[in-house]
């Protein structure tokens, strides 16, 4: 017999990410010539899933497992090289930080197909480095008019949070 308080306190609330299927990634665009897709936009991984045969795949600094996968897509502008960033929020800023890993795969398809399978992705690049959240990748020769897909992951202790991602024209390497 006594009295007693219940409190139910939350954070943060995410609905699932709708582009944590390859199929409904988030179209970024057509990349400018010269120029970037760089959306204001916050990006998250909360509540994100894996697919069944998703690509794992394979790091430029590290090998890394995934976990909670969403997908964005864009097409070049012209045939050039690109820079992908994908930014982390920084901590403390009243957000939610998540250490990134974040890779590009081509569908060998076609230029644009509805929606590739798993087995019909190639790998052009990957990139996780333990030590930084935010994560660069740099992608040679890319075609124009291809679409690309993008995949952000977080790393197993910080796994999931908000980002941003960018999508730069580098231009020629040859």
């Amino acid at each position: 017999f006594g009295y007693f308080g219940i409190e139910v306190v939350t954070t943060a609330y995410y609905d699932a990410p709708a582009n944590d299927n390859m199929c409904n990634a988030t179209n970024l665009g057509t990349v400018p010539v010269a120029g970037q897709l760089a959306p204001a936009t916050w990006y998250y991984n909360s509540c994100a899933t894996l697919e069944v045969n998703e690509i794992d795949p394979v790091g430029d600094v590290i090998d890394y497992g995934i976990e909670k996968t969403v997908w964005f897509k864009f097409v070049p502008g012209r045939d050039a090289d690109f820079k992908i960033s994908a930014i982390d929020c920084l901590i403390g800023a009243g957000c939610d930080p998540v250490d990134l890993q974040v890779a590009l795969f081509r569908p060998t398809t076609g230029l644009a197909p509805a929606c590739p399978t798993y087995a019909d992705m190639v790998q052009e690049a990957a990139d996780y480095d333990p030590v930084f959240f935010d994560e660069d990748l740099t992608a040679p020769c890319l075609r124009s008019g291809q679409t690309y897909y993008i995949q952000v992951d977080g790393c197993a202790l910080n796994g999931d949070g908000e980002f941003q991602i960018k999508v730069e024209d580098m231009g020629s390497s040859t």
